[in-house]
């Protein structure tokens, strides 16, 4: 082949035709078979270069599975490297690219290891593509070219797809090669090409408009019988375009309708870039036109590929034409992430701008600002834009109030990259706007100086440092200035520091420091001496000990002994002498020699230590000290001072029990009773702990134990043991416990999820109306007591139990008892499932239907959708059908729906209707129902089934290419059928798929069982039973541990996970998190934290939700450890999204060590950015009012530093409590709670009382604030619900009136509270002043928290 193309020269120099190669084209194509030509449409284009689901079509990174067909396996370098490939993974998902950092890890852990495996070796080279959108193509050219060099060197078997893949990268960066050269080295290295390295090689033709080189290899892949497919066709539109011939490039579409190939988005993307690259604007839009016609539907990544073209051929005013055609789907700020950073590396910095202005803002989890831009900032930094243009970008992102930190981080940005010139400029400009510019700022320009021996340039630094108002501090001149300029001539250094504008204090302090590190002492102690200037001693004391063993200078380091005993400035009781001794005899040895002598002269210039130190010393010296030395150190003591710990004294102290463990706890117990000491106290604590953990059998041994001793219980006590006789369903019991807590204390207010789980267990029992009595007298006590969130699975099982009676009016008498009247939690699809439910278990479905509709229509929810939507296909019944799908449509919107009436279809097993679904554009991947589909497939032996999802799927998002072609195998394996197994490993390289290890384990037994040789090396993984039935087994199990967990069965559940992993199977990220939460809701929190544990020992976390509600879980029964535990394994951004500081703080209150949060607050009330602004101030207010003063004073000094989350929250406590001057004055003085300002603890404790007068003063205190219509909406909502649930409707009328005459629509109010205003005005014949809006949207009640502080980079989130 390579001597073929040699001979395409010749032919270039007698000319060509392009008709006659159409002609040639139709031809061999139209001889194609139609099933044949088809298969040849699962390939992909080569040139999407930036769209976050194209990406994850060029390059999709497989988690290696292959430890679900294997035991043992692997050291730990392969097993770090195999994680490192997970999260490149989980990165590409969720934003189309990866970081060079990236790359350059995994690169080195292979270069570390020595050898590489063929998944890791395909994937080092993919990832030097498109997936680095931030690099220059020349510098990922050169980076895949040392990737490729060193795999050779390290003798990795390097087989056709490991050449296909550096064909592809390539093609993605436009790099020059000669494909005759390139199929010559094939050759030479005996590695046969394949139709994918044809098809590559066309392309490469093509992107340099040459047509009769491609047509060469057209002629090849004819005479081979080779398919053509639809990538040739795109790229033969390129090679057209880029030879100067339109009219033929746009001819390949009538050809591909000839040979029956209908053209794709991914065709008239091609063509569309084909005009741009001319400036052809009227050929898009009769592209787009042709499009729309076929019914083609063009994505955002399509639209935005034209836009990257038009901007890189210089036609950037048609660019808004080509913005007005986005959609702005999912993953639209994640593509456009990408397209820009490709736009300012070709220096279209004023398209990219404009594109970043076309994205949704994003927002924190808690609904704060987001700084837009960081990512594009970063970029002009470092491909070094003009820097006026990026402070000219950096101010209109300021203007727009879009990021008001811009300038910081271009600033930031320019220090990181060691950009110095740009650095010093965005500095200056900086302080001209009025920023606080800090000496920190200034170090990495400083270092960079050191760097390169430029004296210069650091006095140079430090002259920009005075002139920008920012006086380099003693840190500065320690650590950065002094070590990097010479010091021979001490006077004159000063003096040019002076002349700088330094004070000689300022200079001298440090200066002496760094000669006692350099250990000129004479020196540094005459500076000392002739300037009188105090230093800071402490950092100096080991220093000057070190210097000392080294000069034996014992009248310097005596002078400089005297200077820091007088500057003691912070601490007039710290013995540096003392610390000095101490340190010189760890510097020297602990020879004593000399010891003798310096304490003489510390004697003689009247210098003292510590009885703490003398003690330490007289040990360190021991039988080496003489008579004499000893009765010196006795002579130096001074009672005024201590050793200079600043740790403190630490001892062995005992564990309070509150902070123990079970374990710990009955190990104590076990100690206490040994000795005959008292053990009540510690068999109350096991009381409740084993009572918190559902330990039945060892409860009752206790209470035995406190029985005997005639224990007097608590009604705390009383209702520990009430709740865990509820958890193992003992109604009698749990009730005579009930009783007895109420006896004991009348007002004793029990814990809402206690009476919540009892009154369920009541309503199993067939007594809803004592269920009923409970919940009403236990509300009319104290209301809602604790967080709504956390009591939503209460709720949910209080409801399910009457739904599973089919007792559909119990259920709703519950739901509005529980929910709607006493709003023990939010409204969600869980809580509304059982209102379905109940018309299910009936077989009620048009009443199902029914209830449906009101959930959408009034909550916006969609309970128990994808039952509906099986029971309506098994049924047939095509109208009821449609209208669950209209229903679900109005509130997930289009694609969601679709989707999920997909898989209600492929669970049906209609496949048919299933791939017509699946094929709409945009659809994302739902892998845990997909998988479960697929092995049904599989079990079943369905090929053709199997196949089709395997087409069908290849444009999902976020579609795990690599998990559907291994069970397209293990299909194939079942029928024994090898040519279509091993086509699965060509169509992997067709659509640029990385095979797993345990896809290529499979395929590589199969083969070689049938005998066939294997066309690359099979990873060396040990294997113990990789046969179809084991692998059925293990899929079974798994199976049947999902069911456990949809059944809420965490005990089941556990048995099959400990099974599952003594197996070595691996569970799934999804699973384990389902697994938690099951856990949790039966408060095994333990187990539920041990989970946990082990997925971040795997550097994975578990799902966002179900790490929020374990965090909660820890929180409210005060587990500080273990918080701080989870915290250690989370990002900065993480800590932020996850209001890791407000759990903490909510958990030191529930512990009782309230204390230590306060004085931890106090001590970093200037650190702004670890602040707990939530409900961990506001729990602290309400257990300890006694704390008020104290936590009042501290929010003002927050408030100071721009954070007003804290007097936001004493603000709430004040009204929350009634103490509304307190709460006014607060509000007033605080211009800031006019625009934000959180108040759903008043909404909550007003709407649990009805306190009426308590919300009026609320509508009182926002209605003339600057707050959002929707904000001021939900204050009117409760104030409404309260006056319709007091029968008031002509107050709550006159309230609606005062509402709308501020400008609020019905569309800022509650969807639900209308709907009860309505009813409560029709019922007492009153006219209704509004009309439902249309579709409507429930407002949730809303929490404006202040802005965020944080520096997020990774910003643009969608």
């Amino acid at each position: 082949m390579a001597a073929l193309l040699r001979s395409v020269e010749c032919v270039r120099s007698f000319g060509y035709s392009p008709v006659s190669f159409l002609s040639c084209l139709r031809s061999s194509v139209g001889r194609l078979p139609r099933r044949c030509a088809a298969r040849c449409l699962t390939t992909l284009v080569s040139s999407r270069l930036f769209a976050t689901e194209s990406v994850q079509k060029q390059v999709q990174f497989s988690q290696p599975r292959f430890t679900r067909d294997v035991d043992g396996g692997g050291g730990g370098a392969v097993k770090k490297l195999d994680r490192a490939l997970y999260r490149l993974d989980v990165e590409v998902r969720k934003t189309g690219r990866i970081s060079l950092r990236d790359v350059q890890e995994i690169f080195s852990e292979i270069k570390g290891a020595g050898a590489a495996s063929v998944t890791q070796s395909l994937l080092a080279i993919r990832c030097c593509g498109s997936l680095l959108p931030e690099e220059l193509p020349k510098n990922r050219i050169a980076l895949v070219t040392d990737i490729w060099n060193t795999l050779r060197s390290l003798d990795v078997r390097l087989d056709v797809s490991h050449y296909n893949a550096l064909l592809k990268v390539y093609l993605e960066n436009e790099h020059e090669f000669s494909p005759t050269d390139f199929l010559s080295e094939m050759e030479s290295n005996k590695v046969e090409p394949n139709r994918v390295t044809y098809q590559r090689l066309i392309g490469r033709f093509c992107q340099q408009g040459d047509i009769a080189g491609a047509s060469k290899i057209l002629d090849y892949m004819k005479a081979k019988d080779l398919p053509i497919n639809e990538n040739v066709f795109n790229f033969l539109i390129q090679g057209h375009s880029r030879s100067g011939d339109m009219v033929s490039a746009k001819c390949i579409l009538d050809v591909m309708r000839t040979a029956k190939l209908e053209p794709s988005a991914d065709t008239y993307t091609y063509l569309m870039r084909s005009y741009a690259e001319t400036g052809d604007i009227d050929g898009i839009r009769q592209a787009i036109r042709e499009a729309e016609s076929g019914e083609v539907f063009l994505l955002d990544r399509d639209y935005m590929e034209v836009l990257l073209a038009l901007a890189a051929s210089g036609r950037s005013e048609f660019v808004d034409e080509i913005l007005g055609k986005m959609r702005k789907q999912v993953g639209y700020n994640q593509d456009v992430i990408n397209a820009i950073l490709q736009l300012v590396n070709i220096g279209q910095v004023d398209v990219a701008y404009k594109l970043l202005l076309t994205m949704s803002k994003p927002v924190t989890l808690d609904g704060g600002a987001i700084f837009t831009g960081q990512f594009f900032i970063r970029q002009m930094v470092k491909v070094e834009t003009p820097v006026q243009k990026i402070i000219e970008i950096c101010d209109d992102l300021k203007s727009r109030s879009l990021n008001s930190i811009g300038l910081l981080r271009a600033t930031e940005c320019s220090l990181v990259f060691d950009k110095t010139d740009y650095a010093e400029i965005f500095l200056k400009a900086l302080h001209e706007q009025g920023a606080d510019v800090r000496p920190h700022y200034f170090w990495p320009i400083l270092v960079s100086h050191a760097k390169r021996l430029n004296e210069k340039g650091i006095y140079e630094t430090l002259a920009l440092m005075v002139s920008l108002n920012s006086m380099a501090t003693l840190e500065t001149f320690l650590d950065y200035v002094f070590p990097a300029i010479s010091l021979r001539d001490v006077d004159s250094v000063i003096q040019k520091l002076k002349d700088l504008g330094y004070t000689e204090k300022a200079i001298v302090a440090p200066l002496v420091m760094q000669l006692v590190i350099n250990k000129e002492l004479a020196t540094a102690s005459r500076l000392a001496r002739q300037c009188q200037v105090g230093f800071v001693p402490l950092s100096a004391v080991r220093s000057l000990a070190i210097a000392y063993v080294t000069t034996d200078d014992l009248d310097s380091t005596l002078d400089l002994l005297v200077r820091m005993s007088e500057s003691r400035e912070q601490n007039q009781r710290i013995d540096y002498v003392g610390l000095f001794l101490v340190n010189y005899l760890n510097a020297n040895g602990g020879q004593v020699g000399k010891v003798e002598i310096l304490l003489g002269g510390c004697k003689s210039n009247n210098l003292s230590i510590s009885r703490a130190n003398s003690e330490l010393l007289q040990s360190q010296i021991g039988r080496q000290g003489s008579p004499q030395l000893l009765a010196l150190l006795d002579e130096l003591i001074s009672p005024h001072l201590h050793a200079g710990d600043e740790e403190g004294e630490t001892g062995g102290t005992i564990q309070h029990p509150r902070n123990m463990s079970l374990n710990e706890l009955e190990a104590h117990y076990i100690e206490l009773k040994a000795k005959n000491m008292n053990t009540r106290g510690i068999l109350r604590r096991l009381l409740f702990q084993n009572c918190r953990f559902k330990n039945m059998e060892r409860t009752m041994e206790i209470k035995a134990e406190l029985d005997d001793c005639k224990f007097v219980y608590t009604p705390a006590m009383y209702a520990q043991l009430m709740d865990l006789f509820t958890a193992h369903d003992r109604l009698e019991d749990a009730l005579r416990f009930y009783e007895q807590t109420f006896e004991l204390d009348p007002d004793f207010p029990m814990d809402d999820h206690k009476v919540l789980n009892l009154s369920a267990l009541l309503v199993k029992s067939g007594k809803l109306d004592e269920a009923v009595k409970m919940i009403s007298e236990n509300n009319s006590k104290h209301g809602v007591r604790e967080d709504r969130e956390s009591l939503s699975a209460n709720v949910w099982r209080l409801l399910n139990a009457a739904a599973t009676q089919g007792d559909v009016e119990a259920v709703q008498r519950l739901f509005d008892l529980v929910v709607a009247n006493f709003g023990y939690c939010p409204v969600t699809n869980s809580i509304l499932g059982p209102t379905v439910k109940a018309y299910l278990v009936r077989d009620d479905v048009e009443g199902a239907l029914k209830q449906f509709e009101h959930c959408c229509k009034v909550y916006r929810c969609t309970p128990l959708k994808n039952e509906l939507f099986i029971k309506l296909i098994r049924l047939e019944d095509a109208e009821k059908l449609q209208r669950v799908v209209d229903l679900g449509t109005e509130v997930h919107g289009e694609m969601n729906t679709m989707y999920d009436l997909a898989f209600a279809f492929l669970d049906c097993n209609q496949v048919r209707q299933a791939r017509r679904i699946l094929e709409t554009p945009g659809i994302r991947a739902r892998h845990q129902r997909l998988d479960s589909m697929c092995e049904k497939y599989v079990a079943e032996n369905k090929v053709t089934s199997m196949e089709n999802v395997v087409s069908i799927t290849r444009d999902l998002f976020d579609i795990d290419r690599d998990q559907m072609y291994y069970y397209l195998l293990r299909v194939y394996a079942k029928g024994d059928d090898v040519d279509k197994a091993l086509g699965v490993w060509t169509a992997l390289q067709e659509e640029n798929v990385q095979p797993s290890d345990r896809t290529l384990l499979f395929l590589g037994d199969f083969l070689k069982r049938h005998n066939r040789p294997v066309p690359f090396e099979i990873p060396e993984v040990p294997v113990s039973k990789t046969s179809v039935e084991k692998d059925k087994q293990h899929n079974a199990k798994l199976q049947q541990f999902v069911e456990a967990l949809r059944n809420n069965d965490a005990t089941v559940a556990m048995n099959f996970k400990r099974e599952l992993e003594s197996r070595g199977l691996q569970i799934s990220i999804l699973n384990l998190s389902s697994l938690i939460e099951v856990l949790l809701k039966e408060n095994r929190i333990d187990e539920s934290l041990a989970i946990a544990n082990e997925l971040f020992e795997k550097k994975t976390v578990p799902h966002s939700r179900t790490l929020k509600h374990l965090l909660h879980s820890l929180a409210a029964v005060g587990d500080v450890d273990n918080i701080r535990s989870i915290g250690n394994h989370l990002s900065d951004t993480a800590k932020v999204n996850f209001r890791l500081k407000n759990h903490l703080s909510v958990a030191l209150v529930e512990s009782g060590r309230h204390m230590e949060l306060l004085e931890s607050m106090e001590k970093n009330s200037s650190d702004s950015l670890n602040i707990p602004s939530g409900v961990g101030i506001l729990r602290l207010l309400e257990r300890h009012p006694e704390l008020s003063d104290r936590v009042e004073r501290l929010a003002a000094k927050y408030a100071q530093y721009d954070v007003h989350g804290p007097l936001n929250m004493v603000w709430m406590h004040h009204f929350a409590k009634g103490n509304y001057e307190k709460a006014d004055e607060i509000f007033k003085s605080t211009p800031e709670f006019q625009d934000r300002l959180m108040y759903v603890h008043v909404l909550d404790t007003a709407a649990a009382s009805s306190d009426e007068g308590m919300l009026r003063r609320l509508v009182d205190t926002v209605k003339d604030a600057k707050l959002t219509s929707r904000s001021k909406g939900v204050v009117y909502s409760n104030l409404i619900d309260v006056l319709c649930k007091k029968s008031k409707p002509d107050e709550a009328a006159k309230t609606f009136d005062e509402a709308t005459q501020l400008g609020l629509t019905p569309d800022d109010f509650n969807r639900a509270t209308l709907n009860r205003f309505q009813r409560s005005l029709e019922q007492n014949g009153r006219p209704v002043p509004f009309k439902m809006p249309s579709g409507g949207s429930t407002v949730a009640t809303e929490s404006f928290s202040s802005s965020s502080d944080s520096d997020n980079s990774d910003d643009e989130r969608k």
